[in-house]
């Protein structure tokens, strides 16, 4: 076992030990994140002294006067990983209170917050601190990349095996809820004048929850997924669940119309993503069925509309968006798009039952005409993503 030196933790290999040109290559990468070229920035070295609790580092630096200069280089090694929304502390003393200490972000060089995961514990991190900002600019995996290119789509209960070290982009999104039922439409009176009376439209469906995470992972981590009618998870950490169905429109009878089925107002949730946590969106209600009588409608007449599904999250998109048509099923895929696999997208409600034209000629009283059944739902998955350079 190599002994470390004492400031920035270098490995130092025993006499009876081998060379190893991973761990001279890992010195050296530490060595040369301490060298400040830039601007002569003042440099503060103080790794030993840092704890942290992954969003808030403190740094004591007793030798360090105070005020701080406006510009200069911190390098630190921390103990435990970043998360998001982060800031570094650097005080005098551990007494030292916030309001005479330098409290500081920690961002990218874009101003924005560096997302969890960019640095990871016992690696040496550096900070480039100005105009009461401290920007992230080195330490061990670093910032995810800014774009991605599809990797695997997972459709069912099974494991993600990672075959190359690098990050990941993970969508879990939950299943989406089905839409309403139309309801039946009925004709009533007597063959001098006979009445069309409506089935109410069924309600739209609620949207699945949609969760993001942008992971840094290793090869040969073998991840567990879980894909029901109720739920998607990705690990122990990322679940998120299905939405709801809409109610069926409301039958008819030969005094009433039927009533409007209400959009599902229960939305699928979602937890555990490091980037994007979203519930689904709820669905819209039915109409309700109406009346026509006298005469022959001049087209065959349908009962109230169908609910329009839950709006889609367009954070993801791999997320379905409903198809406007009454009673259509969520979209799977998009191939005009090049997107191969969609989820998480609700049903429309479908309109009552529909009565055709000739029905005034060659029906009778008490004719029933069934709601047809409504659209499906997206099922559920997870779409992974691969970091491109």
């Amino acid at each position: 076992m190599p002994k470390l030196t004492t400031n920035l933790q270098l490995k130092k290999p025993l006499l009876d030990e081998a060379a190893d040109i991973e761990v001279i290559n890992e010195n050296m990468d530490r060595i040369d994140a301490v060298i400040i070229t830039k601007n002569s920035a003042q440099a503060i070295h103080h790794a030993t002294a840092c704890t942290g609790t992954g969003r808030r580092y403190e740094l004591i630096v007793p030798t360090l006067d105070y005020p701080l200069p406006s510009d200069f280089i911190l390098t630190f090694i921390p103990h435990v990983d970043v998360l998001d929304n982060a800031v570094v502390v650097i005080r005098k003393s551990a007494e030292t209170p916030d309001e005479q200490s330098t409290v500081l972000p920690i961002i990218t060089n874009a101003n924005e917050t560096v997302p969890a995961g960019s640095f990871k514990a016992t690696t040496v991190t550096m900070l480039a601190i100005g105009g009461g900002r401290a920007f992230f600019k080195l330490g061990g995996i670093g910032k995810p990349p800014e774009n991605w290119s599809f990797l695997q789509a997972i459709t069912q209960t099974g494991q993600f095996l990672v075959e190359e070290t690098g990050w990941y982009q993970i969508h879990v999104i939950g299943p989406g809820g089905n839409g309403g039922k139309g309801g039946t439409s009925v004709l009533s009176g007597d063959n001098s004048g006979l009445t069309y009376v409506m089935g109410g439209g069924g309600g739209g469906g609620s949207g699945g929850g949609l969760a993001i995470s942008r992971l840094f992972l290793k090869a040969g981590t073998v991840i567990n997924i879980t894909v029901t009618a109720s739920y998607v998870s990705f690990g122990s950490d990322i679940t998120c669940t299905a939405g709801y169905a809409g109610q069926n429109g409301g039958n008819a009878d030969i005094n009433n119309v039927g009533a409007a089925g209400a959009g599902a107002t229960n939305v699928g949730t979602a937890v555990g993503g490091n980037y994007i946590n979203l519930p689904g969106k709820p669905g819209k209600n039915g109409v309700n069925g109406a009346k026509w009588g006298g005469t022959a409608p001049a087209n065959q007449t349908i009962g109230g509309a169908g609910g329009a599904a839950g709006d889609p999250l367009t954070a993801s998109k791999y997320y379905s968006s409903p198809k406007a048509t009454s009673g259509m099923n969520a979209k799977t895929s998009d191939t005009a798009n090049n997107i191969p696999f969609m989820f998480g997208g609700a049903g429309a409600g479908r309109t009552g039952g529909v009565i055709p034209s000739n029905a005034y000629y060659n029906s009778y009283p008490g004719t029933t005409y069934a709601g047809a059944a409504a659209g499906g739902g997206a099922p559920g998955g997870v779409v992974i993503e691969k970091g491109v350079a």
